[in-house]
């Protein structure tokens, strides 16, 4: 959960205790003690049912906390003879355990790392199904056989391979018999291991919609306006985009085009705007060709904290 709801984290406000100390996190604005009072399921019967998800684990730190409006106690739990934590959400309500997800130490660096240039649903790179076969070791019939020996009563619905957050996994959706909601699965690509489970209700799965399809009106308007903005500039430029697509690459050998270019007013002056990858790094290299002159105006490289405060800018500036 950690990563895969970091949005829906900053959000809302909850109290981690860390062996019997309590320390302050970001999420929701009810205290922790307002949230026990809301719960119908303890904390001792929520740390059992978490406890189920990881045989002979160990709660290492518990929490409890309010996300889309549902209370949960979260724990992490340390698997014996094994660096990787277990989160575990219990929902507080029904002491029904509604997500899982495993995490190694490595895994917040390889997140820090990557370039915050994301799409909706956090995959990074838009890749194809055969590059992404390419690059799992599991199989379909791999994932799917560990993803029912998780869950050996459910049904698939849906099978997609995708990267969320830079990682390949093989994401599976099941129903279960006598139960109107939907179980998510995810198994690791490269391990066959079932990293990330969730539950949802027929009640989050139309929200779920309703939020993407808001999203995705906010996206169209956003694009539309930038087209009407190219259309306008596109006159006024001397320089092609095929020519300066030509001069941006030149000026950095082995690399590729991240997203399509883009006509500006830059400093005043109308340029055509690159971001440039190359293989083996995540640093992305920004190149401005002048869209009247033919040159380049500006060359620098972004850091994955260049790329998040860019993002975050983008992110305030589009609205969505």
């Amino acid at each position: 959960m950690k990563q895969l709801l970091t949005i829906k984290h900053l959000l809302t406000l909850s109290i981690v205790v860390v062996s019997g100390i309590s320390v302050g996190r970001a999420e929701h604005h009810e205290s922790d003690a307002t949230l026990q009072s809301q719960a119908k399921v303890s904390k001792a019967e929520a740390s059992k049912a978490a406890l189920a998800e990881v045989p002979n684990g160990r709660i290492k730190s518990s929490w409890i906390e309010k996300e889309e409006e549902k209370v949960l106690w979260s724990f992490d739990i340390a698997a014996p003879g094994s660096n990787k934590i277990t989160e575990v959400a219990v929902n507080a309500m029904t002491g029904k355990v509604v997500s899982t997800e495993v995490e190694y130490p490595s895994d917040k660096k390889k997140t820090e790392e990557m370039s915050y240039g994301e799409e909706k649903d956090g995959s990074y790179k838009k890749e194809s199904q055969t590059e992404l076969l390419a690059q799992s070791k599991v199989t379909k019939a791999e994932a799917t056989k560990a993803t029912l020996a998780k869950y050996p009563h459910g049904k698939i619905r849906s099978t997609e391979l995708k990267k969320w957050h830079g990682k390949l996994r093989w994401k599976f959706t099941l129903s279960m018999p006598k139960s109107r909601d939907m179980t998510e699965v995810a198994v690791d690509a490269l391990t066959g291991e079932v990293v990330w489970t969730e539950v949802e209700t027929p009640e989050d799965i139309k929200a779920e919609k309703a939020e993407k399809a808001a999203w995705m009106k906010k996206k169209q308007a956003w694009e539309s306006k930038k087209k009407a903005e190219m259309a306008r500039l596109l006159p006024l430029a001397k320089v092609s985009q095929r020519v300066a697509t030509k001069t941006a690459l030149a000026a950095v050998p082995n690399g590729s085009l991240k997203e399509d270019a883009e006509l500006e007013k830059e400093n005043g002056k109308l340029v055509w705007s690159f971001d440039m990858t190359k293989p083996g790094t995540s640093t992305i290299t920004e190149i401005m060709v002048d869209a009247v002159t033919g040159a380049i105006v500006s060359n620098e490289k972004e850091n994955a904290m260049d790329q998040k405060k860019e993002a975050a800018a983008d992110k305030k500036e589009r609205g969505w």
